[in-house]
């Protein structure tokens, strides 16, 4: 029992000092007007919800990523809010307005929503900001005659709030792996997961059965989305022995390639196509999923190849542009350009199998051929001694 209340009066204490409640996943220090409650359990690191005495509820929480505040991002939270307001209420709800203005000197997010529950009418407005490494947004919910008090209360709590931690920088442009020699370049939206972020993207990794990314040698990059996961792209180095890919040796690379990442699969994969990543050519797949999307390249590189996957928030209409926009900016900066370097009995079966009648095979074959033909006519030209020696009859 002790121990509970000891644990009562320091998370009180977190926000009596000043009489702001700490937000720590929000960055933001929060003071409510006067009439303003928080109940019991109302407050957490990434949420508070406040009620005043007339009935309105204010809620501020946080969603994953940093998403930036634009047209069509406010318009997908609009979607939000009214799916939420009308699965909370049980109330049918309409989008009055959704706009992008300046609050606070920040840009926020602002959409109206008219409720419409049993036996009455009321309102909803709702300001969306980027947090440190989240998004925040601070809601607010009354009956119509309420409406101008209540939403006069989420601007002030919204203007006013303390903020203990900005939107964290972001990282745009040409990414580099640390150890692995290849760099790839970002198409405009995307940028570098922030440190905020990291479990989350640790979820969508985990999709594909990797359960950490080793950021010594993969680089990773995302596109966020407002009401949905983003689209992410995740490079990283691995050791596939292949035999030289090239136009010839396609279709059986292919084979092993698909093999190889889709042998178990429960469902049907496409057969990968050919595409050209920074210099050289890769096989790319597009595997069937039931949401969202996903990709897989893979093309050699030095001792290696590099698995370049995709995984799409939405489907994969968006996902292929990007990564087809991102393919020619592959650079591999080892020796020689990162050039393959194939075994010789690799290069002997490429050309066995894949090019049988090219003069690398054909050359030492004649040549073989002269050599042995060759000694058949010196031994028949090599006289026997014991033939027409007259002096032996």
């Amino acid at each position: 029992m002790f121990p509970a209340l000891a644990l009562t009066l320091a998370l009180s204490s977190a926000h009596a000092a000043d009489d702001h409640w700490a937000m720590g996943d929000a960055g933001w220090g929060v003071l409510l007007p006067k009439g303003w409650d928080v109940p019991e359990g109302g407050w957490s690191d990434w949420s508070l919800k406040a009620k005043h005495t007339d009935g309105s509820v204010l809620q501020i929480w946080v969603t994953p990523f940093q998403v930036p505040v634009n047209t069509d991002n406010v318009a997908a939270w609009a979607e939000m809010y009214k799916e939420q307001i009308a699965k909370e209420a049980k109330a049918d709800v309409t989008v009055r307005s959704k706009t992008v203005i300046d609050l606070a000197g920040r840009k926020t997010g602002h959409v109206s929503l008219d409720v419409v529950v049993q036996g009455g009418e009321g309102v909803a407005e709702v300001y969306a900001v980027e947090g440190p490494g989240h998004t925040v947004h601070a809601r607010v919910v009354t009956g119509k005659r309420k409406a101008k008090a209540a939403m006069a209360a989420l601007r002030q709590v919204v203007e006013s709030v303390r903020v203990d931690q900005k939107p964290l920088d972001t990282t745009t442009g040409t990414l580099t792996s640390k150890e692995a020699a290849f760099s790839v370049t970002l198409p405009e939206g995307w940028r570098a997961p922030l440190e905020a972020e990291a479990d989350e993207v640790g979820k969508l990794v985990g999709k594909l059965g990797i359960e950490t990314i080793d950021d010594k040698v993969c680089v990773v990059g995302i596109y966020p989305r407002a009401n949905a996961n983003p689209d992410l792209t995740l490079l990283c180095p691995a050791v596939v022995p292949l035999d030289p890919l090239d136009e010839y040796s396609f279709e059986g690379i292919e084979a092993q390639l698909h093999d190889k990442f889709f042998g178990g699969a429960k469902t049907e994969v496409p057969t990968g196509e050919a595409v050209t990543v920074g210099d050289r050519m890769g096989v790319y797949f597009r595997p069937p999923t039931g949401t969202g999307a996903l990709r897989l390249s893979v093309t050699p590189f030095e001792h290696r190849v590099l698995t370049w996957w995709g995984i799409g928030g939405t489907d994969g209409g968006e996902l292929d542009a990007a990564m087809m926009k991102m393919q020619p900016s592959v650079a591999f900066t080892g020796p020689d350009g990162g050039k393959p370097v194939i075994r010789a009995d690799r290069w002997a079966a490429y050309y066995l199998t894949y090019r049988p009648t090219s003069p690398m095979v054909l050359g030492p074959l004649v040549l073989l051929v002269g050599l042995i033909g060759g000694a058949v006519v010196m031994g028949r030209r090599k006289k026997n001694p014991f033939e027409d020696d007259d002096d032996l009859v």
